[in-house]
């Protein structure tokens, strides 16, 4: 074990967050009723680990994501609850499309075009929730030891359309001019994707596994809209798999940057197919068999140096002029854009400045400095990730999208220049930002994560 001065704890916990069987499921703007029933269930898994007088805690839950606002009262609760600051929890969602509508979405609508709401007690219940699972942790506090290593996953493949479909940041073949719509995915292969699968190992003093944290970058989409049953997805899958080997020890599965990852099993040579809960079960098979291959090749042993920090960002965003605004508003524009426009347009007709910038949450988890998670609160796509991944050592950071809140994809530069659905279209669909991200993302998100490993260096 480590020495005393340096000794690390940890505890595990989880609750049951399974929504009711009729409540909307989040994800897919094409469902257009309430759910069907419970296939299985889902939940919130709590890793609390304390070094010194240091303390960070990951919530890894089943559930597509968090508004900024909603985050907050989670944090909140983990304050007042357990005197958690901003900085010591992280939140991360594994961004399942079969789970619940926790919170409205313009998207959300029945075949009638009348919204469909989140069940709410179901949503009250949720912060209690996590609040148990952290509690449950501190309750079995132990001192660990950790283990870990990197392998790679073939789970995923690129659902962007090649870059050559795109016309720059407006214009786009749509189902009626092209085999390209602007709303779907479409299986790229030959596109780089990040395949990264961390395995972390935490054991006690007679080597008995506390718990396995390990994860992936994919959208757990093998089932489309079509599917009205909650569902954990893939992750689940490969959870259950894990611990059926590690008697009772919890396995935590962390979404990395997977926004225009999905799985590759659902891939056909010119569109993804709407799978079944067979593929979800050999997704979750071939991830769990890849994180078994991470540990059967021997996992290294950790110095761990536990070290935590947060920033809120503010992203600029692109400035559309009325006259943008006013071509989307043509009837010959899909729907979603003709809404959007008269939506903005109507903030200016009444005088109200639109919004510039949007908020993003970005955090950081060391470990140790040779392994720490970053944490951005949207859909991260592959190359932002890597930008990341490049700015806070190749070796040592794995960046995680999904985290903290889920606010919107989060292209890089690169992407935002050739446009395509993560850039324009799910901009259009909510109603907080008037216009994509600027170009100027990719060193706001840098100069964040610097500030933060500043803030920690001197804490």
């Amino acid at each position: 074990m480590q020495k005393e001065q340096s000794q690390f704890y940890v505890g595990v916990g989880m609750a049951d967050i399974t929504p009711p069987g009729n409540t909307p499921l989040a994800g897919f703007g094409a469902r257009d009723h309430a759910g069907e029933g419970v296939h299985d269930p889902l939940s919130a898994r709590a890793l609390v680990m304390k070094q010194g007088q240091r303390t960070a805690v990951i919530i890894a839950s089943d559930l597509g994501g968090m508004s900024l606002n909603m985050v907050q009262d989670v944090h909140d609760a983990m304050q007042s609850n357990f005197g958690l600051g901003l900085d010591q929890v992280m939140l991360n969602y594994s961004h399942t499309h079969a789970g619940p509508l926790i919170e409205a979405r313009t998207y959300a609508v029945d075949r009638d075009g009348n919204p469909l709401k989140p069940v709410e007690e179901y949503v009250k219940g949720l912060i209690p929730a996590f609040c148990n699972a952290v509690q449950a942790g501190f309750d079995c506090l132990q001192p660990a030891d950790v283990y870990w290593g990197v392998g790679e996953t073939e789970i995923g493949v690129c659902r962007r359309a090649p870059d050559e479909v795109y016309k720059g940041s407006f214009e786009y073949a749509n189902e009626d001019k092209g085999e390209y719509g602007i709303m779907a995915n479409y299986p790229n292969p030959k596109r780089e994707i990040d395949k990264t699968v961390p395995v972390i190992k935490f054991v006690d003093d007679k080597e008995h596994i506390i718990a396995l944290l390990f994860g992936a970058p994919c959208h757990p989409t093998t089932m489309n809209f079509s599917n009205y049953q909650v569902s954990a997805e893939y992750p689940a899958a490969a959870r259950k798999i894990l611990e059926a080997e590690m008697d009772g020890a919890l396995a935590i599965f962390l979404q990395g940057m997977g926004g225009d990852i999905k799985p590759r099993r659902v891939a056909g040579e010119k569109r993804f197919r709407g799978g079944t809960f067979a593929d979800v079960d050999a997704v979750g098979a071939q991830l769990a068999q890849e994180v078994k291959a991470v540990i059967d090749a021997g996992l290294k042993p950790l110095a761990v140096d536990l070290n935590t920090g947060f920033k809120r960002v503010a992203v600029p965003l692109m400035q559309f002029d009325r006259g943008v605004y006013e071509r989307f508003g043509q009837p010959d524009q899909p729907e979603h854009r003709q809404k959007s426009a008269r939506y903005w347009m109507d903030k200016l007709d009444k005088g109200e400045d639109l919004p510039q910038t949007q908020d993003l949450n970005l955090s950081i988890l060391q470990l140790s400095p040779d392994l720490r998670f970053a944490g951005v609160s949207g859909e991260l796509l592959t190359f932002m990730g890597w930008k990341i991944k490049e700015h806070l050592g190749q070796e040592s950071t794995f960046p995680l999208g999904y985290t903290d809140g889920v606010v919107a994809y989060i292209p890089d530069s690169s992407v935002i220049k050739v446009g395509g659905y993560e850039v324009l279209e799910s901009a259009l669909l909510g109603r907080s930002r008037p216009a994509p991200f600027s170009e100027l993302i990719d060193q706001t998100l840098l100069d964040g994560f610097d500030a933060i490993l500043s803030d920690m260096a001197s804490s």
